[in-house]
């Protein structure tokens, strides 16, 4: 009987070709990318849910602004250390502003609004506001200040090289004078998130995005009587503005009475978004309000003459990522 040749039972295991090691590669590329999209995105999800929350968080100091003194902030206001120009009948003061009949109605705008918070105040007394050593220095407040103003109160005078807000004096005659007994401050602002724009020596607030340089924008409806973004002379670019200058030209609104080529303006008090209070913006991660304006359901969808302001043309890519009060988010 033949004997049969041993079998050689062992498998020939063949290796990856090129082709085939190459679409692993790719395989492997493409899993990486999607779990870095996915971690992005968590990451921007996170960061717009903590500025949400810091916008919140304002909203509440706000509504304990009004509990102490039964109005909310104003979104503009002229603040004078010396008492002089509070009745000077005709005040040389604000430098920036050249018409004296403009001069004294903003005056007289912020006596009144100073009056609705501290009825008492003594304006025949000179005032420390900032953190130098005189009381000779004017400001004009726009909203982005007024919100840090009034939340935070007047600076230490003891801190020379940083704004470090302190409340104001439990002295409703002096409010703005410092040490004593405190009211405030009413929220909890991170020095190193103070910003001074327009270096007029009151600053403003960032919020906790990655290298944000521009502030927060707060406006005030005036306890539901209309928002004024553009200021008493409804004009933007002047010095009465409570929109931070290359900022929004309005707040936002659900419908808009201006022709096209004018600047937005509300129908009504009430066709404002949150026309009874207050609204909170943040410029998003690339740093720009745009122009503001119309937001609704349709607002996505407006015509090139309904976008078409006075102050430009409004570019609705650089708004779709602003965070506010009103949506409690992003705005896309």
């Amino acid at each position: 009987m033949a004997l049969l040749a041993p079998r050689n039972n062992r498998s020939t295991r063949r290796g990856f070709s090129l082709i085939e090691l190459m679409v692993v590669i790719v395989i492997i590329g493409i899993l990486m990318g999607m779990l870095f999209v996915g971690i992005n995105s968590a990451m921007s999800a996170a960061r717009v849910a903590s500025v949400n929350a810091e916008i919140q968080n304002l909203g509440k100091a706000i509504s304990d602004f009004k509990l102490q003194y039964g109005v909310e902030p104003p979104s503009f206001i002229v603040l004078y250390e010396d008492a002089s120009y509070w009745n000077d009948p005709t005040p040389s003061e604000p430098a920036a502003i050249t018409d004296d009949a403009e001069r004294i109605r903003l005056r007289n705008v912020s006596k009144a609004t100073i009056r609705s918070i501290w009825p008492n105040y003594n304006f025949t007394a000179s005032a420390y506001i900032n953190n130098d050593t005189d009381s000779s220095d004017t400001f004009i407040l726009n909203g982005a200040e007024c919100l840090v103003f009034f939340l935070g109160g007047t600076a230490d005078p003891n801190v020379a090289t940083q704004w470090l807000p302190t409340g104001f004096s439990a002295d409703s005659t002096r409010p703005f004078t410092p040490g004593g007994n405190r009211v405030g401050p009413f929220a909890e602002m991170l020095p190193a998130r103070f910003v001074d724009t327009d270096s007029d020596g009151m600053p403003e607030y960032v919020d906790g995005l990655p290298s944000q340089t521009t502030p927060l924008q707060y406006f005030s409806s005036y306890d539901g009587t209309g928002y004024r973004a553009r200021g008493l002379d409804d004009s933007y670019g002047t010095a009465d503005d409570e929109t931070i200058p290359d900022g929004l030209v309005s707040e936002y609104m659900q419908a808009n009475g201006a022709a096209s080529g004018a600047d937005p303006k509300a129908t009504s008090p009430n066709a404002s978004l949150k026309p009874q209070s207050f609204q909170i913006i943040s410029p998003g991660a690339d740093n720009e309000f745009g122009l503001g304006g119309v937001y609704n359901d349709d607002w996505q969808n407006q015509t090139a003459a309904q976008k078409t302001y006075f102050s430009g043309t409004r570019d609705l890519t650089t708004e779709r990522d602003n965070i506010t009060n009103f949506k409690g988010g992003k705005l896309q």
